[in-house]
């Protein structure tokens, strides 16, 4: 295809193109694991999207540029998998014939097409006609398109110039057993990160019954008031400190468990916050799960 292109408009404006492509985005129906091509009876249209897929992951001119899979039909593949066996098209699987399984079996398959540890695949199951499903989808992909054109440009200057001077936070400033009289929202002047930490601008907090427990006065080991409050939450870094390793760059959405969380910006130290791949809610309940199954063993 892509000889096709330079032979068609000409090698120095194709090869620019390519050059200058930093996102793909590569959709497939999953309904159609069990169907053939209408051009060639023979060859399973699957079968066809991974090799069109390894082509283009792999191919030299997109080496670095990341790639948003769609995998659509979902609601269609749900219903099908279950009278048409996934084995027409992978005959080495093994696994039950139901929607999860299967459908993460299909993912993997794509995932193992790309051979560079510098690209990201990022995949989404998608229907079309599901709107809750579809507005989830646009955040997530919204979020690699931001963090991915951070990483392009001067991002540390450009978002510590638009940084605001305060932040909000929500602070317990007395012990009562009703949560609203507790709490106040309080103005915090903004102070860049030091030696090790980073600045990260929160999107999801977590919400459960410590919050409560602390402003009760529940925990005998609790400090008194000011408290800070949250103890869990998911949102982007903005600004990195000195001494900070590759790990952790300006736009890389981040989970973290510290107090605080409660807050519009936190700044923490890079060793307490563990990369994610994009802002979803779903990682604040992970972070509390644990420690709920680790209470529970050990009392």
């Amino acid at each position: 295809t892509f000889r096709r292109w330079r032979s068609a408009f000409g090698a120095q404006k194709v090869d620019a193109l390519l050059r200058g492509s930093h996102r793909h985005h590569f959709l497939r129906a999953m309904s159609e694991y069990d169907q053939l091509l209408h051009e060639d009876e023979s060859t399973n249209r699957m079968q066809e999207s991974l090799k069109l897929f390894d082509s283009i992951c792999n191919n030299k001119w997109f080496v670095r540029t990341s790639i948003i899979l769609f995998l659509n039909k979902k609601d269609l593949f749900a219903a099908k998998i279950v009278r048409s066996p996934i084995n027409i098209c992978f005959p080495e699987y093994t696994g039950n014939q139901e929607y999860n399984e299967a459908a993460a079996y299909i993912q993997a398959q794509f995932d193992a097409k790309n051979k560079s540890i510098n690209k990201e695949v990022y995949c989404h199951q998608t229907c079309a006609t599901d709107t809750g499903n579809i507005e989830f989808v646009f955040d997530s992909v919204t979020d690699v398109v931001i963090a991915n054109n951070l990483r392009r440009c001067d991002a540390r200057s450009a978002m510590a110039s638009a940084l605001p001077n305060t932040f909000r936070r929500l602070v317990a400033t007395k012990l009562t057993h009703n949560f609203r009289e507790a709490v106040e929202i309080i103005n915090c002047e903004l102070k860049p990160p030091t030696a090790g930490q980073v600045l990260i601008k929160t999107k999801y907090a977590g919400v459960n019954a410590s919050d409560i427990n602390f402003t009760a006065g529940r925990y005998k080991h609790a400090s008194k008031p000011p408290i800070l409050l949250g103890f869990e939450g998911v949102g982007r870094v903005v600004q990195v400190g000195p001494g900070v390793g590759d790990g952790l760059k300006v736009g890389q959405p981040v989970a973290y468990l510290a107090d605080g969380s409660f807050s519009e910006y936190q700044c923490l130290s890079a060793g307490s916050v563990f990369p994610v791949p994009s802002l979803r809610p779903e990682f604040v309940s992970l972070l509390v799960s644990g420690l709920t199954a680790e209470l529970a063993l050990e009392k």
